[in-house]
């Protein structure tokens, strides 16, 4: 299942015109977020990183349950990228976060991001919602969970 993850990853790259695409899990027991599958990545250095709630990208996803997005939108976009180390890690000057949902639990953050300066569109923000309906689906059928 994680070639599964893998290509699909990438296909999303491909699909939103980014440079970087990433799962991250959220272990409730310890309130800890894992980078468990990157495509495109630069560093090796995201996969050993350990996020929490409210803290970096992914983080602040799991906190407030909604998309968040760092791109040219925000006129401090270049000191606004260096609060979150995942982009730091990937110099990454735009990206964008959705929570995946299991059984109304944020179980994992989809993120997406780009080396270059972006602005995302309501076409962006609507395909990574739609992505990670998608990504929820695929973590449910592997952990078998029927709804």
């Amino acid at each position: 299942m994680g070639q599964d993850y893998s290509t699909s990853l990438q296909s999303l790259i491909n699909d939103s015109n980014s440079d970087f695409a990433a799962l991250a899990f959220v272990d409730s027991r310890k309130r800890h977020i894992h980078w468990k599958h990157v495509s495109g990545s630069c560093s090796q250095r995201l996969k050993k990183m350990v996020g929490k709630p409210g803290i970096d990208l992914s983080g602040m996803v799991v906190r407030f349950g909604d998309v968040m997005i760092v791109d040219n939108s925000d006129a401090n976009i270049n000191e606004k990228r260096l609060e979150f180390p995942s982009m730091v890690a990937e110099g990454l000057y735009s990206a964008m976060a959705s929570p995946i949902a299991i059984d109304g639990q944020i179980s994992a953050v989809l993120v997406v991001g780009s080396r270059t300066e972006r602005t995302y569109t309501q076409a962006d923000i609507c395909l990574i919602k739609k992505e990670a309906e998608r990504f929820a689906s695929m973590i449910k059928a592997k952990l078998n969970i029927v709804t």
